[in-house]
């Protein structure tokens, strides 16, 4: 489910929480430092024909050694509202 993007303007501030849009749809993105790209987005925000046939494999900082997510790659509108 897309976050609220009405936390902004409710006084609730977080350099890291920033307002985006993905397809349209306004909703609030965890910026980090260290990534260029591509991004994590829910996939209630994803169509089904803007997913590719490739997928790439992570692991999370609480993942256990032999624990792999593959996540499906799609193509989307993601715009910064900076």
């Amino acid at each position: 489910m897309a976050a609220d993007v009405d936390m902004v303007n409710q006084g609730i501030f977080n350099p890291f929480i920033i307002p985006v849009r993905v397809n349209g749809v306004e909703t609030m993105g965890i910026r980090d430092t260290g990534n260029s790209f591509p991004s994590l987005v829910d996939l209630s925000l994803v169509a089904s024909d803007e997913y590719t046939d490739k997928a790439v494999f992570l692991k999370s900082a609480f993942d256990g050694p032999t624990v792999k997510r593959e996540v499906p790659l799609a193509l989307s509108n993601y715009l910064l509202m900076l």
